[in-house]
């Protein structure tokens, strides 16, 4: 099946096989502008699985994708959290400036210490503060001290011990 750009929110709202939709958007390329646009949209499902689709279509730094990633990052505090969490998975492999690194920075730090949010949400806002503090140095103590037990005591135990596995990876020293 290959699908028009017309057709593809429609598709995207309904039951599909990811494997049909990554098919179709892998033989008719000119259909990832049409996802970065449905992937910006604050409408769900369609906004989080448009990004799904995207972050499974597409190439490391995609140049359509790189030119509105500050703009996405912009606004991912009033994204519904599936979006936010989608959007961060999204971000690995794309060339991220340094100025933009910054905003994600404080953004992922604001998630991570907003412990309503859901689990899966706060470990992939914290595993890009550890990537950030990584290339930037200065920031390992803060985020040594976001990753205490105020921050980590909802978390699953799974999830606890793969941050904690990251960050001893990354050699960040947890108490």
């Amino acid at each position: 099946m290959t699908l028009t750009k017309e057709e593809l929110s429609t598709y995207l709202v309904s039951k599909f096989r990811k494997e049909t939709m990554l098919e179709d958007v892998q033989e008719n390329p000119a259909l990832i502008p049409e996802l970065i646009r449905l992937s910006q949209l604050d409408e769900q499902p369609l906004g989080w699985r448009a990004t799904w689709i995207l972050r499974h279509s597409i190439d490391d730094n995609h140049r359509a994708l790189v030119a509105v990633l500050p703009k996405i990052i912009t606004r991912l505090p009033v994204m519904h959290e599936s979006h936010q969490r989608e959007w961060l998975k999204a971000f690995h492999g794309q060339v991220i400036h340094d100025d933009q690194l910054g905003v994600l920075f404080e953004v992922c730090a604001d998630l991570w210490m907003d412990i309503s949010h859901h689990a899966a949400l706060r470990a992939t806002a914290c595993e890009w503060l550890m990537i950030i503090a990584t290339k930037y140095e200065e920031l390992k103590p803060e985020v040594v001290l976001l990753m205490q037990e105020d921050y980590i005591e909802r978390l699953t135990p799974g999830i606890k011990k793969s941050l904690q596995k990251k960050a001893h990876k990354l050699k960040f020293n947890l108490r």
